[in-house]
């Protein structure tokens, strides 16, 4: 099974971004993760599509996001959940 991790730059702290994609990738049945990161927010997913289906809150803006394909095994995530902060 494939997995992307995406960054996501912009007004992302804050807003319920987090909480938003964790909702998302549930709705989905997804497996990954979402954490906030100094830059941004890091989301780990198996879904390269993902970012198209998910809806901001409102006062969230993304003004860059990058993603790459990850090596992981599927067995590592067995749900998707927020994680720790990467601070």
């Amino acid at each position: 099974m494939k997995f992307y991790k995406i960054i996501i730059y912009g007004r992302v702290h804050g807003v319920g971004f987090r909480f938003t994609v964790l909702n998302k990738a549930k709705e989905l049945s997804l497996l990954g993760t979402v954490r906030n990161t100094h830059d941004g927010v890091e989301i780990i997913v198996n879904d390269t599509q993902f970012m198209e289906k998910l809806s901001l809150p409102f006062s969230a803006h993304i003004d860059n996001q990058t993603i790459e394909e990850i090596d992981v095994e599927k067995s590592q995530y067995k749900d998707f959940q927020i994680i720790d902060s990467a601070y």
